[in-house]
C-alpha cells in the first residue's frame, strides 16, 4: 500500500508548484518527519538526467542509519542511492546524488519521481520524501 501526505506546497508562478510529500510504502509504524526534525531537499529541480546530477540535502538531528531510494509515482522501486549507511549528526549537502538512472544504469523517463529518505535514529524509524522532476 502506498500512502502520500502533502506536507508543503510552494508556488513559484501561476503554473509552477513544488509539493513536498511524505510517502508511506506499506510501512506501518513509521513516523512522519516533523519540519524541525528531518527535511529532505533535492536540487536542481527539475534536472536533466544524464547531464547533471540531482544533489540531495538533509540535516540529521542525531547519529543515524540512512537509506535513500527513488520510486516512480506508482510506488515502483527505481534506484537505491544509499542502503543502511551510518551517518553522524549534522548537515549533508551533495554527498548523495542521483544521476537520473535506474538500478540497471538506464536513463529514466522524464517526469516526477519520489526520493525517499529513511532514517533510523535511536531505534526509531523516520521518513521524508521529496518530489524530483526529471527533464530531457
Amino acid at each position: 500500500m502506498v500512502t502520500y501526505y502533502i506536507r508543503k506546497v510552494y508556488k513559484y508562478s501561476t503554473r509552477q508548484y513544488l509539493l513536498i510529500l511524505t510517502i508511506l510504502v506499506g510501512a506501518a509504524g513509521v513516523a512522519v518527519a516533523e519540519d524541525d526534525e528531518l527535511c529532505l531537499f533535492v536540487y536542481p529541480n527539475p534536472f536533466v538526467a544524464g547531464y547533471v546530477d540531482a544533489q540531495l540535502a538533509y540535516d540529521l538531528p542525531a547519529d543515524a542509519v540512512v537509506s535513500i531510494n527513488v520510486y516512480d509515482l506508482k510506488g515502483n522501486h527505481v534506484r537505491t542511492l544509499a542502503e543502511r549507511v551510518d551517518r553522524s549528526k549534522g548537515g549533508y549537502r551533495g554527498q548523495d546524488r542521483w544521476d537520473g538512472r535506474d538500478d540497471g544504469g538506464e536513463l529514466v523517463r522524464a517526469g516526477p519521481y519520489l526520493v525517499v529518505l529513511d532514517v533510523r535514529m535511536g531505534g526509531e524509524p523516520h521518513r521524508d520524501t521529496f518530489v524530483a522532476i526529471v527533464d530531457r
